[in-house]
């Protein structure tokens, strides 16, 4: 996959996680590799994100928090899933 279209998976996970889960100046300070401590709604409400935005599924057995511990590590997921 282009290096542009990784920089807009990241953009794209970066966007809603700051507009969701952030506020004020916290969401200026988020590193590719910040840990995301999310509880289980929000959580859900990223997998749902990640479903809809991108159009893929994901198995009951996919869905694991070290898996989207991360802006980073959501993007790997991401690609992942597409390829």
């Amino acid at each position: 996959m282009p290096a542009a279209e990784n920089d807009n998976i990241r953009a794209a996970v970066r966007q809603h996680v700051v507009e969701t889960y952030f506020t004020g100046e916290h969401g200026h300070s988020l590193g590719d590799d910040t840990p995301l401590y999310l509880d289980s709604i929000d959580f859900i409400d990223v997998v749902m994100f990640i479903e809809e935005r991108f159009g893929i599924e994901f198995m009951s057995s996919e869905i694991d928090r070290s898996t989207f511990r991360s802006v980073a590590q959501i993007e790997k997921t991401i690609r992942n899933k597409l390829e």
